[in-house]
């Protein structure tokens, strides 16, 4: 029996190869741990096979750890060096994260459990521990921000049974390190794990920490966060490093009160609202460092079928107040035209040079232009600016249609409407070459945006366009499926 043991110490100290896999060794390893521990305990009488046994037991436990630590190296993955396996285990997360304000820690952390080196890899690695539900318990939070070191925060704030006072000072004493936050209040219930289950000791943080919170108001912090009744008044407090935020203001009181200012928040360039009123004066309420803002009124109680009112003055003014404002969407809101005094001003007396998006459903024609008068954006690509009629914007047929169409007795044209900043289509040639080009022409501008920058032009999609007026069944003319409104063009 010594015999065989002492063979099985010899295999793991002297590096013979062992031809069995990494978990059958262990077993042998455990097992032989096991008969050595209770052999020393006997105390037997023969001092040289205790010694033995002793010596046997030490370096079984050296050769355990040395497993423990390489349980996958004879694997590819185990081959891989720390950073790819970095890169792999975030890519892991970053799938949980589609579609999810937070990841649950049950879905990802048996990660840690694989092997010691796995374990050590995530813990050292900060971007494991950034994102932090203060739904869960305080033990969870703490172990959160201990493994994300100073890395900058990924917070979510949300209304539960668990009153939000529960965790003010770890809260308030980490605001300043909040990258982003995202603050949900539509009562949604957190999933059950042992990372929401309320801690047995509780241990705050020194209140020194929690009352040095520089609050622009009088107020205590303790005493302004018993008075709040939705998580999004939070954001009165300093967070110095907050570049992205999203409210999301669910609940029957969302519409009897207003996001607080946010000029205080210098790095803020992203807000995305839903179903969060907003006051007047923009303004005075974005800091200028804004570049993408997303306000949706879905799920407002509306009264009297009345939209949520937004002035025209406020979209115009915060142009003005945020230079580097690239993306601006409005949904599910109506537009309160502005003052006559106010439409008289300078044209393009705005600079929004960055501008690229500009997206506001409900502006009719008459408040685009109104809009696009003021501001001067070279840059706006984007946009649901309603088309200019053909009446209207195109008289004469000639500036589209080619040259020998141009004089032609076309009899009705198909309208759509694109943008192409300028007119391509120059043609004095033959009919035939006319309609070749005219086809051409057509599907180029078929790719492109329906707005592009500030101007827009008609295109013309002929539907009856043989010059000799032929009907549409002509098998010689190019005939389109009709698309749109057929208006009637000048003999």
């Amino acid at each position: 029996m010594n015999g065989n043991l002492l063979s099985q110490t010899g295999l793991a100290t002297n590096g013979h190869p062992l031809q069995t896999s990494v978990t059958e060794l262990f077993d042998v390893v455990e097992r032989t741990l096991d008969y050595a521990r209770q052999l020393d305990a006997a105390q037997t009488t023969n001092l040289d096979a205790a010694a033995i046994l002793n010596d046997a037991a030490i370096h079984l436990r050296s050769a355990s750890s040395i497993l423990a630590r390489r349980s996958n190296m004879h694997r590819p993955i185990g081959r891989l060096p720390d950073e790819l396996l970095i890169e792999s285990f975030l890519s892991v997360l970053a799938a949980l994260g589609d579609n999810r304000y937070i990841i649950d820690p049950c879905q990802w952390e048996y990660l840690l459990n694989v092997c010691s080196r796995w374990s050590a890899i995530i813990r050292a690695e900060a971007r494991f521990w950034r994102s932090i539900d203060f739904r869960w318990n305080q033990i969870t939070i703490e172990r959160y921000l201990s493994f994300s070191q100073d890395s900058p925060l990924s917070l979510v704030l949300a209304i539960s049974d668990m009153p939000l006072l529960q965790h003010k000072n770890l809260l308030l004493s980490n605001m300043g390190r909040a990258g982003d936050i995202k603050i949900i209040n539509f009562d949604e219930e957190p999933d059950d794990c042992p990372h929401t289950k309320p801690s047995y000791v509780i241990e705050t943080l020194p209140q020194s920490r929690a009352s040095s919170i520089n609050w622009p108001e009088t107020k205590t912090g303790e005493d302004k966060l018993k008075s709040k009744r939705c998580p999004a008044e939070l954001l009165v407090a300093a967070a110095p490093h907050l570049s992205n935020l999203l409210v999301i203001c669910r609940h029957d009181t969302s519409w009897t009160h207003s996001l607080p200012p946010l000029q205080h928040l210098s790095r803020l360039t992203s807000v995305e609202l839903r179903c969060c009123h907003l006051g007047n004066n923009w303004d005075r309420m974005f800091p200028a460092s804004l570049r993408y803002l997303r306000t949706a009124y879905t799920g407002v109680p509306i009264y009297d079928d009345r939209k949520p009112g937004i002035d025209m003055v406020d979209i115009i003014r915060l142009m003005a107040h945020c230079p580097d404002l690239i993306s601006l969407d409005i949904a599910e809101a109506s537009i309160n035209p502005a003052p006559t005094a106010f439409a008289l001003r300078e044209k393009g007396a705005v600079r929004a040079l960055q501008l690229r998006r500009l997206n506001v459903p409900g502006m009719s024609a008459s408040e685009w232009d109104l809009l696009l008068h003021h501001i001067e954006a070279p840059s706006l690509s984007e946009s649901n600016q309603p088309g200019p009629s053909f009446r209207d914007n195109v008289p004469p047929v000639s500036p589209v249609f080619p040259a020998p169409y141009a004089n032609s007795d076309v009899s009705q044209v198909d309208v759509e409407v694109v943008t192409i900043g300028e007119v391509a289509i120059r043609s004095s040639g033959t009919e035939e070459q006319a309609v070749t080009e005219l086809r051409a022409y057509v599907n180029s501008t078929e790719s492109k945006a329906l707005n592009y920058g500030m101007q827009s032009l008609c295109v013309a999609r002929l539907s009856l366009s043989c010059p000799q007026r032929h009907n549409s069944n002509c098998k010689g003319c190019w005939n389109p499926k009709p698309q749109g409104k057929v208006y009637e063009t000048p003999r």
